[in-house]
């Protein structure tokens, strides 16, 4: 006779001791649920067009995910891409057995970009009274989310939009308040009205064009990056690009090259 080897009963969960032993013995994963190892059926790619970083906390599928800002040269940059189904890894009641959860990836990146807007469209303008969330709208920083790697023209195009329609949008409220409540303005002046402004190349009493200087190559002084001539400290005039000099009615020579020759 033949020893018994099975038992009739309830189906014991895959984290019951008797399941447990039987895989340890046979070297069965832990985890039985074969949508965890499924391959993606396609991925669905955040990008930025924006010129700083942002962090985004919404766990648990992304705890922390940091949006780097694109760099100087770039038009838009690749954040991350996201697998469809994004698969989080859960517990099942009160039984506690490990299970999958399966999300879209188009609605883990909306929720990414913008959690207070319920739709696909990017475009779309949410009520105030659905936003719960205030400075979590990577829209209209240019963040945005595609099908597409690359991202097509059209979707580079609407981010840069949504993004200068913002800065805009900061600036008005800032000539408002400017002249209406210039006290609170001092409050609400943060990194974004300055890039807004930087954006439009505009200056403001609170804000004041950022240029980078570079060397002169005449006299040393530091100068503005293109410039046809500068007048130096030493009162002569510095000539970089002889023709334009020329065209503004500028000599051709430079006094302070001339006051560098022997005598």
């Amino acid at each position: 006779m033949s020893a018994i080897n099975a038992r009739v009963g309830r189906t014991l969960p895959p984290s019951a001791p008797e399941s447990q032993s039987l895989a340890s013995e046979h070297k069965i994963p832990e985890v039985f649920d074969a949508n965890m190892y499924r391959e993606p059926e396609y991925y669905i790619y955040i990008y930025t067009t924006s010129d700083r970083d942002f962090t985004v906390s919404q766990p648990p599928l992304f705890p922390r995910l940091l949006v780097r800002a694109k760099k100087p040269q770039e038009r838009y940059a690749l954040v991350v891409k996201i697998p469809s189904p994004f698969q989080q890894i859960d517990r099942e009641g009160a039984i506690g057995d490990l299970i999958v959860r399966g999300h879209k990836a188009e609605q883990v990146a909306a929720s990414l970009v913008n959690p207070n807007n319920p739709t696909l469209n990017q475009d779309a303008v949410i009520p105030a009274q659905l936003v719960h969330g205030f400075g979590v709208d990577l829209t209209s920083q240019g963040v945005f989310w595609s099908k597409n790697n690359p991202p097509t023209e059209e979707e580079v195009a609407k981010a840069e939009k949504r993004r200068e329609n913002y800065y805009r949008g900061l600036l008005e409220r800032a000539r408002t308040l400017e002249i209406s409540n210039p006290r609170e303005l001092e409050f609400l002046i943060n990194q974004d009205y300055h890039m807004a402004a930087e954006y439009f190349g505009e200056e403001y009493s609170w804000h004041r064009k950022m240029t980078r200087s570079v060397e002169c190559p005449l006299c040393g002084e530091p100068i503005k990056p293109g410039i046809a001539a500068h007048k130096n400290s030493l009162g002569g005039v510095c000539v970089l690009d002889a023709e334009r000099a020329e065209k503004m009615g500028l000599p051709k020579s430079s006094s302070s090259e001339a006051d560098r020759q022997p005598r």
